[in-house]
C-alpha cells in the first residue's frame, strides 16, 4: 500500500484551500458588483423619478398659467361689454359680443393630479381642480352664447347703428324668439357674476402652487407678475414673494 509523505497532504489541503478561498474572493467580488449596480440603478430611478416630477411640476405650472390667462381676458370683454351696455342703455347681452377663436379647455392629467396628490396640500389639490373645472365650463358658456347670439342674428336682420343692431320685432317674433332672449340674457349675467370670481381663485391657486413646488425644483419658484388689477384684489406683488 502507498504511504504519502505529510507534504503530500499539506500540497492536497493547500490546494482544497486555495480553490476555495479563491471561490470565495470571486463570490465576493461578484456581490460587490451586484450591489454598486443595483445602486448606481436606484440611483438613476431616484434621479429619473426628480426629473419627471420636475417636468410634471412645470408643465402644470403652465396650465394654471394659461388658465389665469384665459380667465383674465374673459374678465377684461365682460367688463368692456359692462360699460358698452350701460352708455348705450341696453342689456349686457346685447352689449356682449361673442368671442371668436376660444381657447382650448384645460385638462389635468392624471399624472399630474398624482403628482399634485403627492404634494400632500389636499386643499390645493382640489383649487386646481376647481380651475381646469371653472375654465371648461366658462368656455363653454361662451360657446352657447356664441350660438345663440348667430341664432337670433340670423333670425333678425338688423339695422346697424354704430357697432349695436336694432330689429323691428312683431309679436310672433317675440313669442318665437322670447325663449332665446331669455336664454342669452341669463347666460351673460351668469358669465359677470361669475368670471371675476373664478379668475381671482385662479390667482390664488398659481401663487399657492408656486409655492408648494420649490422643494421639487431645487428651492426655485416661476417668477412672474399679474396685471395690476389683479394684484390690488389680491393683496400680492409678484409670484415669487421671496
Amino acid at each position: 500500500m502507498a504511504e504519502f509523505s505529510g507534504e503530500f497532504y499539506a500540497a492536497i489541503a493547500g490546494a482544497i484551500f486555495g480553490s476555495v478561498s479563491g471561490g470565495i474572493i470571486s463570490l465576493g467580488l461578484q456581490w460587490r458588483e451586484h450591489k454598486e449596480a443595483r445602486a448606481a440603478r436606484e440611483r438613476d430611478s431616484v434621479d429619473a423619478k426628480k426629473e419627471w416630477e420636475r417636468a410634471l411640476a412645470q408643465e402644470l405650472f403652465f396650465k394654471l398659467l394659461s388658465a389665469f390667462d384665459d380667465l383674465y381676458k374673459f374678465f377684461e370683454h365682460i367688463e368692456e361689454s359692462k360699460r358698452k351696455a350701460a352708455e348705450l342703455g341696453i342689456d349686457l347681452w346685447r352689449g356682449m359680443s361673442p368671442i371668436p377663436n376660444l381657447p382650448e379647455s384645460i385638462t389635468i392629467t392624471p399624472a399630474e393630479l398624482r403628482f399634485l396628490f403627492e404634494l400632500r396640500d389636499f386643499g390645493l389639490w382640489h383649487r386646481v381642480g376647481d380651475v381646469s373645472r371653472n375654465h371648461r365650463g366658462v368656455l363653454r358658456s361662451f360657446e352657447v352664447f356664441g350660438s345663440l347670439r348667430d341664432e337670433l342674428r340670423k333670425e333678425m336682420p338688423a339695422r346697424i347703428v354704430g357697432t349695436v343692431g336694432s330689429s323691428t320685432l312683431t309679436t310672433a317674433d317675440m313669442e318665437r324668439l322670447g325663449p332665446t332672449f331669455a336664454a342669452a340674457h341669463t347666460l351673460a349675467d351668469s358669465l359677470a357674476e361669475t368670471v371675476e370670481g373664478y379668475m381671482r381663485d385662479a390667482a390664488n391657486a398659481l401663487y399657492d402652487y408656486n409655492d408648494a413646488i420649490k422643494p421639487v425644483l431645487d428651492g426655485q419658484s416661476f417668477k412672474f407678475e399679474l396685471p395690476e388689477i389683479v394684484r390690488k384684489k389680491q393683496g400680492r406683488t409678484e409670484g415669487n414673494l421671496d
